[in-house]
């Protein structure tokens, strides 16, 4: 095993920091293009952001996953998913967690996903996850995790400009796992990832700066972007490939972490009801 950072030299901790920034890039490289912003519309009728979701394939059925809260509150607004100037309307029946059994305020999956007719998959074009990408397992730490997603406070309608500009935030750090952690939580642990998400964090320059509000964050994508701890892999003698882990559904202020729902513990639910709807 790697050694600890704080026993790392000073030279060792630069390139943990440069090999940390690597992964973080073939992650949000490999997969930004599968996360997208969703807006509704405001009371004025303009476009209001309201979260973010991801694109995945499954076995050929094109599916919009997001977090259920994301839903919940605009089930009779048309809602928009990408940017720039042609963002393309979804209207489609979404199956979530809640349709387990579940009610929202106790619900610790919070998900939504809505299978997506031919011609609007096709308007969204070549950005959909393939099914081979995702994780099929609970991801154990020591993993390092980059997460994509779009938060409020860079992705407002600009009335001047008239046109979407969608700005992503990829946020990276190593996951977090303890039984007290998920006892806390009230699950297990195994079907969820934790990403510590301070006050501060730090830049891809190692500075201190102050964390971006993850509001919006929402339905996007966790990527389980290899084991950092693996020497072979902090020396840069092995790239692991970066694969889809989970959907992030909240930041759990109490504990500091961005919480996500792990991807194998919903995909055979979609696989199972979508078909149904």
């Amino acid at each position: 095993m790697m050694a600890a950072k704080t026993q790392l030299t000073p030279d060792e901790r630069l390139q943990l920091r440069e090999r940390m920034n690597e992964l973080s890039d073939r992650a949000e490289q490999r997969f930004k293009d599968a996360v997208q912003p969703i807006y509704g519309a405001s009371e004025f009728g303009e476009p209001e952001h309201i979260g973010s979701c991801i694109l995945i394939d499954l076995q050929g059925m094109k599916v919009l996953l997001t977090a259920g809260h994301v839903i919940d509150g605009n089930k009779n607004t048309t809602l928009y998913v990408g940017g720039a100037r042609t963002p393309v309307a979804i209207e489609a029946q979404f199956l979530g967690s809640t349709s387990q059994g579940r009610a929202r305020g106790n619900d610790r999956y919070d998900f939504a996903a809505a299978k997506l007719q031919a011609d609007v998959a096709t308007l969204l074009g070549d950005k959909f996850v393939a099914q081979g990408d995702i994780v099929t397992g609970p991801t154990i730490p020591p993993r390092y995790l980059t997460a994509l997603g779009y938060p409020n406070s860079k992705n407002s309608y600009s009335r001047a400009k008239g046109v979407l500009v969608p700005k992503m935030l990829p946020y990276s750090t190593n996951a977090q796992m303890s039984d007290e952690l998920a006892n806390r939580y009230g699950e297990s642990g195994k079907n969820h990832l934790f990403l510590g998400y301070g006050r501060y964090s730090r830049s891809q320059n190692g500075e201190k700066t102050n964390s971006i509000a993850p509001v919006g964050m929402s339905g996007g994508a966790v990527i389980d972007a290899g084991n950092i701890a693996d020497p072979k892999v902090f020396r840069g003698e092995m790239e692991p490939t970066p694969r889809l882990a989970g959907v992030t559904i909240e930041l759990w202020r109490k504990n500091q972490v961005l919480v996500a729902t792990s991807l194998h513990c919903i995909v055979p639910v979609l696989l199972r009801e979508l078909p149904k709807t």
